[in-house]
């Protein structure tokens, strides 16, 4: 089967067939490429006056079909991501105490800080808790980066560098 002039397909091999090329971001001179050039223009790097133009790099990338706020030839998406306390869903982290010395409370089913600290930290389901300020708990974490991608299998791209010109229909 003949391929199309601009075709991307993915590749499990080693070695590029002829008359295609790696989806690299390789840069081409528009001279020896017309037809890829006029199908593909700078979309992919160079500009007005450029001699050179750019083939896609989908090197790392998960190719995306054009659309809903994704434009030809823009790149997107992070390959690594550090959360942060505003990524997290809206939280608590309900902490309960009393105003009751800790040697009249009753030992129960729920964690309970009182008022003195001769027992420590008791577990109380006594009525009257009151709930402490959000900021005793402080927020953790380290803001570290951290991979965020779909299960995948690495393949080349390439890209057909003669063959049919498609026609306008």
């Amino acid at each position: 089967m003949e391929s199309f002039v601009g075709e991307i397909r993915p590749f499990a091999g080693e070695r590029v067939p002829e008359g295609w090329h790696l989806c690299d971001g390789t840069e081409l001179p528009v001279s020896k490429y017309e037809a890829l050039f006029a199908l593909i223009g700078f979309t992919y790097g160079g500009s007005a006056g450029d001699t050179m133009f750019r083939l896609p790099d989908l090197r790392s990338r998960i190719p995306l079909g054009e659309g809903a706020g994704y434009n030809l030839g823009r790149p997107g998406g992070e390959e690594g991501v550090a959360l942060t306390v505003s990524n997290l869903p809206k939280h608590r982290h309900p902490v309960a105490c009393s105003t009751s010395n800790a040697a009249n409370l009753p030992d129960a089913a729920t964690g309970l800080w009182s008022a003195s600290d001769t027992k420590g930290f008791l577990y109380n389901s006594t009525p009257g808790k009151i709930e402490m300020n959000n900021e005793s708990i402080q927020p953790e974490g380290k803001g570290e980066k951290h991979e965020n991608r779909i299960p995948m299998f690495a393949v080349s791209f390439i890209i057909a560098l003669q063959g049919i010109f498609p026609s306008r229909g």
